[in-house]
This record gives C-alpha cells, sequence and structure tokens, in this order.
C-alpha cells in the first residue's frame, strides 16, 4: 500500500502532462488550420481577381461584337437578305460566355459582392439570350420568307432583333461602366 500512495503523485504529473500536451496538440492543430485556410482564402482572391479581370475584358469584347450587330442592324433594312442574317448569325456566334462560366465551376463567384455577382450573372443571361434570339429571329425570317406573301410580318423578325439587340447593348454599357468602377476587388473583400 505504501507502494501505491508513493506512486500517485507521479500518475498526477503523468496525467497532468498528457493533459497538457494534448491541449498544446490541439491548439498547435487550430492554428495550422486556421493559417491554411487564410492561404487558401489569400489564394483563392488572387486568382479571382485574375478571373475577374478577364471576366472584364470578355464583356467589353460582348459589347463592342453587340454594337457591331446594332450597327449591322441599322445598315439593314426590313427587307434584310439572306447573306445579312447569315453576318448576324456569324456576329452572334462570335460572343462569348466562357470566362463566365468558368468562374462559376470554380466556385469563386462566392466570394464576390452579392450586387457584382448578380450584376455579372445579368450580363452574362442576356448575352446567351441575345445569342439565341438572332438563331431565333434568323430561322422566323427565312419561315415567313418561304411563305407566299408574307409582307405583313415578315418585317417581324428584324424588329424585335434591333429592339432586343439596344436593350441588351444598353444594358452591357451599364454593366461594364459598373464593374470597371469596381476593378479592384481584391480590397473590397
Amino acid at each position: 500500500m505504501d507502494e501505491l500512495t508513493n506512486k500517485w503523485p507521479e500518475l498526477v504529473i503523468t496525467i497532468s502532462g498528457v493533459f497538457l500536451g494534448a491541449i498544446l496538440a490541439l491548439w498547435l492543430a487550430k492554428w495550422q488550420l486556421s493559417r491554411q485556410a487564410q492561404e487558401k482564402l489569400k489564394e483563392e482572391k488572387i486568382t479571382l481577381q485574375h478571373k475577374y479581370d478577364r471576366i472584364l475584358i470578355e464583356l467589353r469584347e460582348n459589347r463592342d461584337s453587340i454594337k457591331v450587330l446594332s450597327e449591322a442592324l441599322g445598315e439593314s433594312s426590313v427587307d434584310t437578305t439572306h447573306q445579312e442574317w447569315e453576318y448576324m448569325i456569324s456576329i452572334a456566334n462570335s460572343l462569348s460566355l466562357y470566362l463566365y462560366h468558368d468562374l462559376i465551376n470554380t466556385s469563386l463567384n462566392k466570394l464576390l459582392y452579392q450586387d457584382i455577382d448578380k450584376e455579372l450573372y445579368n450580363s452574362y443571361k442576356y448575352v446567351q439570350e441575345l445569342y439565341h434570339y438572332v438563331h431565333k429571329q434568323a430561322k422566323y425570317h427565312f419561315a415567313l420568307k418561304s411563305i407566299p406573301n408574307p409582307r405583313t410580318q415578315l418585317n417581324t423578325p428584324y424588329k424585335n432583333l434591333s429592339k432586343f439587340t439596344n436593350t441588351v447593348l444598353d444594358h452591357l454599357d451599364y454593366s461594364v461602366n459598373l464593374l470597371d468602377s469596381r476593378v479592384s476587388i481584391l480590397n473590397d473583400i
């Protein structure tokens, strides 16, 4: 029994040492995980800034293509030819959505402020809708052309496309100006 009472101080010291060691190990692990999370966030912000800069370039190029489409519509008449519609379709085919989809696929858009993310979404939604609308109106025009004496409706696809193109162009002008004013999103996040 004497032997057991003599071992109690050693047992208490051992248990205290294990307990303090476990606390220290947990604190170090938590510190390391928090530091890794900070480094990962820093890398994601840098990647996001690069993607954002490239998206702005893509949006500007889309806006320029839509300006060309608007000018082509302005130079055409109600009786647009097949070649003019093909030219407008080729302009629509030059619109790009790749970089926005790339941002969404990486889920980095969750780091953007909600208003910026919403503006990017709306801009690309309009661009995508215009792409499909050009094709739809061209098909509509070709279908009307195949009908004998469709003169009462032949100008409808042309007018619809002109109106929608100008709407999209106005929105993209607004969006690009707004997003340009927030070029350095790294400082804001």
